[in-house]
């Protein structure tokens, strides 16, 4: 026997098409701190990057192994709006920096985190991503 296809069947106002993609945001994430704490260009980064999210037919995951290019984000916003945002979420739990490749063509890869839950309390598990330094800042003035 077939297994049966489900479809979503969006609404109108949901999607262009009745079985659409959806990107899942659940309402304790919404209520929680971390989710308080960010601003509308850091939420909107957060829903392009989930919504490279995919799960196969194995049940197999990309969670761990979401790439966005700073390109796309520049698509999005600022470049200094970008990096702020991509620190805020890191910061804040909802993604962690798994791979970075500075100086180099390969996109920056992304995981979603479920740090957030613990964001405000003292079991909080921080990371910070590093900045790039000015290989001339710090070392003599020119003239």
């Amino acid at each position: 026997m077939a297994k049966k296809v489900r479809t979503a069947n969006f609404k109108d106002f949901e999607s262009y098409t009745t079985n659409g993609r959806f990107v899942r945001i659940a309402g304790d994430m919404i209520e929680s701190q971390a989710w308080q704490q960010l601003d509308a260009f850091e939420r909107d980064l957060y829903l392009h990057i989930k919504n490279k999210f995919r799960v196969n037919q194995r049940g197999e995951s990309n969670e761990r192994n979401i790439s966005f290019t700073y390109r796309e984000g520049q698509e999005l916003m600022s470049k200094a709006r970008f990096t702020k945002s991509l620190d805020k979420l890191i910061e804040v739990g909802l993604i962690d920096l798994v791979g970075l490749w500075r100086h180099s063509k390969k996109p920056t890869i992304f995981g979603l985190s479920a740090r957030w839950r613990d964001y405000g309390t003292d079991s909080f598990t921080k990371q910070v991503r590093s900045k790039a330094k000015c290989p001339y800042s710090g070392g003599p003035k020119r003239k």
